[in-house]
């Protein structure tokens, strides 16, 4: 007799309607398009955690497509060849060029549009871009090889022991052009502003300079750049200074 009343019932109430367990609001679109928007938002989080997106992070590669990066590639290539004829190398000689924390390599694309074909270039960096970089940890050594003259751009705020870097970097070039930002710039950025990019020292311009000297460099020509914030430097080696 229960049974029979269950049935009845059951026959009464008619079929479950599958549609009542669907989940209220998610047939809408708009409603669709805010969920698939936070999960690319997860998964860009997510991803932002790998070590090699970490890497990039810790040495500022999201911003390289800025101008300043630009800039400063183009005006290490002019200090150079404003000076290039008074130094060792004659103004028809190839040299060959290392570039140390080459990224990109957008120096290369720089240096062909002042000195053509006269130069042969090799990029080095921790993070390797292009295929044409060699991988190469610049804190713990130098490329195995020497050259006529090295660029140091956007690397020397890394380096945990500055002055041995300079000190090796002699070993392997007559001539470097390196790039650092100083802490007493007209528009420097306070010590907790460098320290969040990274950067692990906080030399002023003098102070750097001097450190060159410790390390053997004679400073043949400087000029500012980024509003006074970075300084180049075109170094020469005592021997090469002397001759």
């Amino acid at each position: 007799m229960i049974a029979r009343a269950s049935a009845a019932g059951q026959d009464a109430s008619g079929p479950r309607d599958s549609s009542r367990c669907a989940k209220p609001g998610l047939e809408r679109p708009d409603v669709r398009d805010s969920l698939a928007r936070l999960l690319r938002i997860a998964r860009d989080r997510a991803s932002r955690l790998s070590p090699r997106h970490r890497r990039f992070r810790r040495f500022n590669l999201q911003l390289q497509a800025s101008s300043s990066w630009q800039l400063r590639a183009e005006r290490a290539v002019e200090l150079w060849v404003r000076n290039a004829h008074v130094l060792s190398q004659g103004a028809d000689d190839s040299i060959t060029i290392g570039d140390l924390g080459c990224g990109n390599e957008r120096l290369r694309a720089v240096l062909a549009r002042h000195l053509g074909d006269r130069f042969s270039y090799q990029g080095y960096d921790l993070l390797p871009q292009t295929p044409t970089t060699s991988k190469l940890d610049l804190q713990r050594e130098l490329p195995n090889r020497s050259f006529d003259l090295v660029f140091c751009l956007g690397l020397l705020e890394y380096m945990t022991d500055l002055e041995t870097v300079l000190l090796r970097l002699r070993r392997i070039s007559n001539f470097a052009i390196v790039s650092y930002a100083i802490s007493d710039s007209p528009t420097e950025l306070s010590e907790a502003e460098r320290e969040a990019r990274g950067w692990l020292s906080h030399h002023s311009r003098a102070d750097f300079s001097e450190l060159g000297t410790r390390a053997g460099w004679l400073t043949r020509d400087f000029l500012l750049i980024d509003q006074g914030r970075t300084g180049l430097w075109l170094w020469a080696s005592g021997a090469e200074a002397s001759s």
